[in-house]
């Protein structure tokens, strides 16, 4: 007469393990949660940092654009900004956070 009883003792019992062990689950993808947005947080602050740097050389570049240009230092470090750095934002800016780059 008391085997039903037991039967759902038992099978309550392996709801509950099943249960903590979602609550852990849950814990792990806070925890990840977590560790993406400082990834995130961290890649944003770089692109930020690129940001003012070129806010900077485009103003001085715009202020006097001829005479900006007359330098051949600022004429080729202008050309490599857009063929090298702008491109290496642009992976930066794509970069997933998840691959640990």
């Amino acid at each position: 007469d008391n085997f039903p009883f037991v039967k759902i003792a038992v099978s309550f019992e392996s709801f509950t393990g099943q249960m903590t062990n979602l609550i852990y689950t849950e814990r792990e993808l806070v925890q990840s949660l977590k560790e993406y947005i400082k990834a995130e947080e961290s890649k944003l602050e770089t692109v930020k940092s690129w940001a003012n740097r070129l806010d900077v050389l485009t103003h001085a570049s715009t202020s006097d654009p001829e005479g900006f240009l007359a330098h051949p230092v600022n004429a080729y470090k202008l050309m490599k900004r857009l063929n090298t750095e702008w491109t290496e934002l642009e992976s930066l800016v794509l970069q997933d956070p998840s691959d640990g780059n």
